[in-house]
């Protein structure tokens, strides 16, 4: 093909480090890894107490960092979201582990959701949660797993749902969890 002599083009294979060829420096704020997997269960949530959610959810989603001392941004979103009473709120808490989808996890992350309907029906909306992680060294995998804790037992979390006609549940998965790996 014909290129103009005033654009520059730059074709790159591959990135290898000069002493090492799993190290390459990035200038910070630099996106240097991302990886997203689909939420698709339609389970219903309705405790006080904390549950965990399925799969990818329930730990067995990963991440691992290609650069040593980076900022992990773990994006969950949920819609649509279905609930089934008048006012509701959830507590929504992230955990990290590194020593595999069974070890220990510390959480990283709280958030809550709060919504209201003027009637006693069902209605739907979304929700993001955002949370951070400071990376350690190059090549450590992070599991991430996430749980749902309702205000009142009763107050439902259902993702993936919606109802029209206020009584026909729809089933639209576009939920997902994803990791966006930034240096630092």
């Amino acid at each position: 093909s014909v290129y103009n002599s005033m654009t520059s083009r730059l074709l790159v294979d591959k990135i290898e480090g000069k002493s090492t060829t799993s190290t390459i420096e990035m200038p910070s704020g630099f996106i240097v890894g991302y990886t997203k997997s689909d939420y698709t269960s339609t389970s219903l949530f309705a405790s006080t107490d904390q549950l965990t959610l399925d799969s990818p959810l329930d730990g067995t989603f990963s991440y691992t960092t290609k650069l040593a001392s980076s900022l992990l941004r773990v994006h969950v979103h949920f819609a649509p979201v279905r609930q089934f009473s008048t006012w509701g709120t959830h507590a929504f808490r992230m955990f990290q582990s590194t020593s595999g989808s069974g070890g220990s996890y510390t959480q990283f992350y709280l958030g809550t959701n709060l919504y209201y309907n003027a009637s006693n029906s069902f209605n739907a909306d979304n929700v993001d949660l955002c949370g951070h992680i400071s990376a350690g060294s190059a090549g450590t995998t992070y599991n991430i797993k996430l749980t749902v804790e309702g205000h009142t037992n009763g107050r439902t979390f259902q993702a993936n749902q919606y109802v029209i006609d206020s009584t026909t549940a729809v089933s639209d998965a576009n939920s997902f969890i994803s990791v966006m790996e930034i240096a630092q």
